[in-house]
């Protein structure tokens, strides 16, 4: 298995037919990196062996070469993909559906239509994924899969939702807002998955009803479909739902707030940094130190005057050394009014930042906090400019303890 690995990294192509013969090897872990280098490598020899090896009497090498058949998608494979669809071995007949997706022939298509109606359930399901998956277009897809709905399997009426909405068929919103109620849970989160890629006002409305509902599962998973959402109603449940009485939940609406809303994300992201939760608190911290304002910035700062825990605080002061928009502007507007302890951590954010010109400004402010704080991260950098600031310092500067510092730092 290592040695199939490492064949793959390094490129080794002649290596492909060998590589094949390791698919009758009766360690699964062997079969799965001989498969995985294959995939990888991609050589010109891989169509014409893995058809050889498509046609092995071995169910479980055809098994795997009609695999890896399916995952390159060639189109000479039609012929052995329909042929396997009759396989005595059902793993098989699920096998090549992947396959017949991704090929253009009117023949691959009305093959997988005609297995989501067939007899047993799990080749209806596997054809309900595959026409999600399928590259083709045709109205006859959709009035499949939206009958599948009413499948009395629980998995194919699964798949059968998903894959309507990855093909973002607006019409099925109402037909899929129904399954809501399905008794099969993986159902329900299947038509939540459906909903929040469609765009429809109707989808939206669902997906705002379905953070409310009894299953926090359900909750949770309508709060990430709605994070793609701009709509002012929406926001208002994202902000709602960071405040749920269930952490997990609480963590998700913030996620999804940040991403759909960022603006209004601030001051929810500011009261979360303060959470009884450890996760939701970090979460938090961390959302509002990648979001690209002054604001933001600012707020982030007002964190390092709370009382929190020691590794909020080290988190707090990682992300003000982060590079965004607005973040250099905003430390120095703070040092401007920063006392010795809040001064100590923004200078040598702005260090880190290599923010020479600011750091140098904030040399000349009249704030002493910020002018100590300066000298001391402008000795950091050690570049000509920032020492021969400090030298004239070290001369001019109005405060005796301010020359004193400086002084000491350029040895003078």
């Amino acid at each position: 298995a290592m040695a199939c690995e490492a064949l793959g990294r390094v490129g080794g192509v002649g290596a492909v037919g060998a590589l094949f013969e390791l698919l009758a090897d009766p360690n699964r872990r062997v079969v799965q990196a001989a498969t995985g280098a294959i995939q990888s490598l991609g050589s010109d020899d891989t169509k014409s062996i893995a058809i050889r090896f498509a046609k092995d009497p071995r169910a479980a090498v055809r098994k795997v070469a009609l695999g890896i058949l399916s995952y390159f998608g060639f189109t000479e494979s039609l012929p052995l993909f329909l042929q396997a669809l009759d396989d005595s071995d059902l793993s098989i007949r699920e096998a090549v559906m992947p396959g017949l997706s991704l090929l253009e022939a009117p023949e691959a298509l009305s093959a997988l239509l005609a297995r989501a109606s067939d007899s047993n359930e799990k080749i209806r399901a596997s054809a309900a994924r595959a026409l999600g998956q399928s590259v083709q277009t045709s109205p006859t897809i959709e009035a499949r899969l939206l009958s599948a709905l009413d499948d009395p399997n629980a998995w194919v009426r699964y798949y059968a939702c998903q894959a309507l909405g990855r093909r973002r068929f607006e019409a099925a919103v109402g037909r899929v807002e129904a399954l809501l109620r399905d008794e099969a849970g993986q159902v329900r989160m299947a038509a939540v998955e459906a909903l929040s890629r469609f765009a429809a006002p109707a989808a939206q409305n669902a997906l705002r009803n379905a953070t409310r509902a009894d299953d926090p599962d359900m909750q949770r998973a309508a709060l990430i479909g709605l994070s793609d959402s701009k709509d002012p109603q929406s926001v208002a449940v994202l902000i709602e739902g960071s405040r749920s009485s269930d952490p997990a939940t609480r963590l998700v609406a913030l996620s999804a707030l940040t991403a759909s809303a960022p603006a209004q994300a601030l001051p929810t992201l500011v009261t979360a940094a303060s959470d009884t939760d450890e996760n939701v608190r970090a979460a938090a911290v961390g959302f509002l130190g990648g979001l690209p304002s002054l604001e933001a910035t600012t707020a982030l700062i007002g964190l390092t005057l709370r009382e929190r825990h020691e590794n909020d605080q080290e988190k707090v002061e990682a992300l003000l050394s982060v590079p965004t928009p607005g973040r250099v502007q905003g430390l120095v507007f703070a040092l401007e009014t920063a006392d010795d302890t809040l001064a100590s951590v923004l200078a040598p954010a702005l260090a880190r930042l290599n923010a020479d010109e600011a750091l140098l400004h904030a040399l000349t402010l009249g704030s002493l906090a910020a002018r100590k704080a300066a000298a001391s991260a402008l000795a950091s950098l050690r570049t000509p400019r920032a020492l021969a600031a400090l030298v004239h310092a070290a001369s001019t500067d109005a405060d005796a303890q301010v020359r004193q510092v400086c002084a000491v730092l350029v040895g003078v």
